[in-house]
């Protein structure tokens, strides 16, 4: 069981580590949505990296985005934001193809995403 935990990590940290070393190549002043972002990851990360970058992350649950909001502004990052919205409402309002990033971990599956 232990073994397996630290596989899992161990994994999880290197896709995230590619997934931050991918910055580079992100066009330069994207704006950038994280749909569903839980913990804020990549988003919080990618924002560190890249500061060039205008950053929304949406996420359904409330405490998610009051968590989000309060270690963006701890953090002192500025043009990144937390909205309370469902994806599905995000994909019909005036948020829609107003991004030149989307990223999205676990949320749904790519065909229903697009």
């Amino acid at each position: 069981m232990r073994r397996s935990f630290r596989r899992r990590a161990s994994s999880r940290s290197i896709f995230l580590g590619c997934r931050i070393a991918a910055a580079k190549f992100l066009p330069k002043n994207a704006k950038l949505v994280d749909v569903g972002s839980g913990a804020g990851f990549p988003a919080v990360p990618l924002k560190i990296v890249r500061g060039d970058l205008s950053v929304t992350m949406i996420d359904a649950l409330g405490k998610r985005v009051t968590f989000l909001n309060s270690v963006t502004e701890e953090l002192g990052l500025k043009d990144i934001e937390a909205i309370h919205l469902r994806a599905e409402d995000a994909a019909k309002g005036e948020l829609r193809e107003s991004f030149d990033v989307v990223t999205a971990r676990a949320v749904s599956e790519l065909r229903t995403l697009a």
